[in-house]
């Protein structure tokens, strides 16, 4: 073969691989609101039990279409049972920004990561004033419940980026 016909296979490939949207496995499924779908899936232990719990985050399915509309974003932590089925333990619909919440810069939501018994979840956007925030919630055995433990804001302006406030 050519070498131009390798590499037009090579990115047919990973345009394939690498191009699919990320699926939500088939215990989650049940937890998908009507008219929303999956934006995040992120699983590990979130409350100490040495059992993979999961985070969900949706979308309103065709929210990329809607012009300037804030729409809702539910969040909802699943939590693995000794039964080894996940159950919803809480759902927030304010925690996640909206689509156009990130000004000219896009969407703000930029990942969750789920670290210890507990979680965080990034934000970034703006305009010629670019910002970034970082929500970190830990699980507290006690309580039965996850809590902020960090609220983390950051700007600067595209013109001097090295001034970060």
């Amino acid at each position: 073969m050519s070498r131009f016909v390798l590499t037009i296979l090579l990115i047919i490939t990973q345009l394939l691989v690498f191009g699919q949207p990320p699926t939500l496995p088939t215990e989650a499924k049940p937890f998908l609101l009507p008219g929303y779908e999956m934006l995040d899936y992120k699983q590990g232990d979130l409350n100490a039990d040495k059992r993979p719990d999961a985070i969900l985050i949706l979308k309103q399915t065709g929210e990329d279409s809607l012009y300037g509309e804030e729409t809702t974003r539910p969040f909802i932590l699943l939590i693995r049972q000794a039964n080894g089925k996940l159950k919803q333990a809480l759902r927030n619909d304010s925690l996640v920004l909206c689509r156009h919440c990130g000004g000219v810069f896009g969407d703000p939501y930029q990942q969750t990561d789920i670290h210890g018994s507990g979680f965080s979840i990034y934000f970034y956007g703006g305009s010629a004033w670019r910002w970034a925030y970082e929500y970190k919630f830990e699980y507290r055995p006690a309580r039965k419940n996850w809590f902020l433990v960090l609220e983390s804001q950051s700007s600067f302006s595209t013109s001097d980026p090295d001034m970060t406030i």
